[in-house]
């Protein structure tokens, strides 16, 4: 089966054939280093994280992956590319100079994605460090016409793409007039205040300047990413995504550059990943739901919070909640419980049934994956396997090479969503429960089912559970 995703940009699923044969780029939106990490940048790097894990270990792809960090020119009102400079809050909020918060908050970052198994990119270009290519970038724009000099600034004129403005957001410049994408900005030197700004003029609230021909200033937010592309991948490259709030207007702005330029998009398929929500609501501090990455790690493992993440579809909306928290618990469980059942089996003959069943979850779950990575149909495949081959392994009727078979699959499953031990040990069960379960089966033997449930119940208590099997009683810790 080949492999379909959905493109953003033209609305719908489109088989995937990238541009090279056997590779594949992916550009991705990094965070604005002004502030620590939080559950909206984890839950997005960590569905990226399993996309770009099945290209290379399922699909066999050779990826490269760039994700930048913005390190300057994310202004406090983002939409309208105004306010303040984030980067500039941030340093008056922890008296920082401009370097030492960046550094402070990329360091976060790294270590929170590496605590959460997110592999790190190929490339981490800092935006910074590519201020002389965007000068370039926005000089070669005002040459083709597309863009003009007015109050120190330089801005994209919009009006001259015309209709072919819009096809991501779907939106046109007529909507954009009524204030449609968040193109609202009161700016007396645009020729239309749906234009974006290429180049800032330098003002108090930046955190940053350099010299240009336009004089002492910044670039704007939408030409950091495609010049830092165009740096890695040329002109054309396959995936570029980000969070459904990068829709508009930065990627539309970023589209709109490079039609200028070479008269389609950067990047043949657009991906966008849904957004967050706390309890059903969005998350802000001034709610008191902020909720930062390594905070988040103090209370829950890494699994619980990937298969949380994988528990939707990369495409829409998730929300953090308790509920949520504790079934992607319960899955983590299921899965080492099942890992550490297969692992301990001593059966020697094989049974078709075990071998179809994984055969079965095999191209279930690759079938899942190859529909626009479907990550929650894909953790259901995981979780009837587990429930067959539980039910065939409790009657004794799996053999080691039934178990090899099986987990040889959940490894390569598990390469993509990171949640499973193998390393762990089946518990020692203690004696006093070993006895209580004796008991119980002598009270089972005389009939004595009222006692035989007592006993189930105190071996209860201590932590453990009786499952009773062909070959006997078996004993497991309780989860």
């Amino acid at each position: 089966m080949a492999l379909v995703v959905y493109d953003s940009y033209e609305k719908k699923k489109r088989r995937f054939e990238p541009l090279h044969a056997g590779k594949v780029s992916i550009y991705t939106c990094g965070l604005t280093v002004y502030g620590p990490m939080h559950i909206g940048h984890a839950s997005t790097y960590m569905r990226w994280d399993a996309i770009r894990e099945y290209l290379q270990y399922w699909k066999g792809y050779k990826v490269t992956l760039v994700r930048n960090i913005t390190d300057f020119g994310h202004m406090t009102e983002e939409e309208t590319d105004s306010g303040e400079d984030k980067i500039k809050k941030g340093m008056k909020r922890e008296n920082l100079t401009a370097d030492q918060l960046t550094q402070k908050y990329i360091d976060d970052y790294f270590k929170c994605s590496d605590n959460l198994k997110i592999e790190r990119p190929d490339e981490s270009p800092r935006a910074t460090k590519f201020v002389p290519q965007m000068i370039k970038y926005i000089h070669e724009l005002l040459k083709k016409g597309y863009a003009y000099e007015a109050g120190g600034n330089v801005y994209f004129d919009v009006a001259k793409l015309g209709k072919r403005y819009g096809k991501l957001s779907g939106m046109s410049v007529d909507q954009l007039k009524v204030g449609a994408g968040g193109h609202t900005e009161e700016d007396t030197n645009k020729r239309n205040h749906f234009d974006f700004v290429l180049w800032k003029a330098h003002r108090p609230e930046h955190a940053y300047k350099w010299n240009s021909p336009w004089g002492e200033g910044m670039p704007g937010w939408h030409t950091e990413c495609i010049v830092m592309s165009e740096h890695y991948f040329g002109k054309e490259f396959d995936i570029k995504a980000g969070g459904m709030d990068n829709k508009v207007p930065h990627h539309e702005c970023e589209i709109a550059q490079s039609v200028a330029m070479q008269g389609k998009p950067q990047a043949k398929y657009f991906f966008h990943t849904g957004l967050v929500t706390i309890n059903g609501e969005k998350m802000a501090k001034s709610k008191g739901n902020f909720i930062t990455a390594a905070d988040l790690l103090k209370k829950e493992s890494p699994g619980t919070l990937r298969i949380w993440a994988f528990s939707s579809h990369y495409r829409s909306a998730i929300d953090f909640d308790q509920k949520s928290i504790d079934q992607a618990k319960k899955t983590v469980e299921t899965l080492n419980r099942l890992t550490a059942s297969l692992q301990a089996t001593k059966g020697k003959d094989s049974n078709p049934n075990a071998a179809d069943a994984v055969n079965k979850a095999d191209a279930d779950f690759t079938a899942a994956m190859d529909d626009d990575f479907n990550t929650p149909l894909a953790l259901s495949v995981l979780h009837d396997l587990a429930h067959k081959l539980n039910a065939l392994n409790a009657d004794g009727n799996i053999g080691k090479q039934d178990a090899k078979k099986a987990l040889d699959f959940l490894k390569r499953a598990d390469r993509i969503f990171k949640v499973i031990d193998f390393t762990q040990k089946k518990e020692k069960v203690p004696s006093a429960i070993s006895e209580l379960a004796k008991a119980r089966e002598r009270a089972r033997a005389a009939k004595d089912w009222k006692r035989a449930d007592e006993l189930r119940v105190e071996i209860s208590k201590q932590g453990w559970t009786v499952q009773d099997t062909p070959t006997g009683p078996k004993l497991e810790k309780a989860s």
